[in-house]
């Protein structure tokens, strides 16, 4: 640009815009905490908005809901006390799958696990299961948690598509984790609440994703916040 026209640019209101900065990508450790397992084979991509995609791969454990499915969190950040955590998940489904091992239907289960700092057996996972019923994926929200010789789970319908995003809300306050369901995460809805008193005060939190099917899957995790809960919320 030479100088004359600059000039007559800047007369007329018209300076050129200065370059837009790129927006960086934050780290994964910054916003969801350590990678659980170095040696994972997911893959973990961090994008501009903070939104974790995992990629599943078909060596993953298979796992299930249920009593026994409390899993430690792929990527997680240690809290203590009470927390209020927000999420939205979603899944990138194959068109086609078959099951793994001695599973029913092939699935694909994604959410949120909170285990304690001391022991990662002993927590719970809640989140969205999804189910290929011949061209179809149904889907679930579920909970399921793991005490020293106690278990439990349970399973609701969701309101959302399984192909649609769905929010959660946990709040820990004092020994009960409340959690709840979101389609636009304005309007929640509660799903159950828990008693964790046996989990400790020393929590891991953070996502989960596991399936049981024949092909590798991605899930999303955005809109993530974890931060200790106030005390008028208490």
């Amino acid at each position: 640009m030479t100088r004359r026209l600059a000039l007559a640019l800047l007369a007329c209101g018209l300076a050129p815009a200065a370059p837009v900065p790129k927006a960086s990508v934050p780290k994964i450790e910054d916003v969801f905490g350590e990678i659980a397992d170095p040696k994972s084979e997911c893959r973990f991509k961090m994008g501009k908005d903070g939104a974790l995609t995992v990629t599943v791969p078909t060596a993953h454990p298979r796992l299930e809901p249920g009593a026994s499915s409390t899993t430690p969190p792929l990527v997680g950040r240690k809290i203590e006390g009470d927390f209020e955590l927000t999420v939205r998940v979603s899944a990138a489904l194959p068109k086609t799958a078959d099951g793994k091992g001695n599973t029913f239907l092939p699935a694909v289960l994604t959410g949120i696990s909170v285990v304690s700092a001391d022991d990662p057996n002993t927590g719970i996972t809640v989140g969205a299961a999804r189910r290929l019923k011949g061209s179809d994926w149904v889907g679930a929200k579920f909970a399921s948690f793991r005490e020293s010789g106690y278990g439990g789970a349970t399973e609701d319908d969701l309101t959302a598509g399984a192909d649609e995003p769905i929010w959660f809300r946990l709040t820990r306050s004092q020994q009960t984790l409340h959690i709840e369901t979101s389609g636009d995460g304005k309007k929640w809805k509660t799903f159950v609440r828990v008693g964790v008193n046996k989990v400790g005060d020393a929590v891991t939190v953070g996502p989960v994703a596991f399936g049981c099917l024949d092909t590798e899957f991605s899930v999303t995790f955005d809109q993530y916040e974890l931060k200790p809960l106030k005390e008028g919320k208490k």
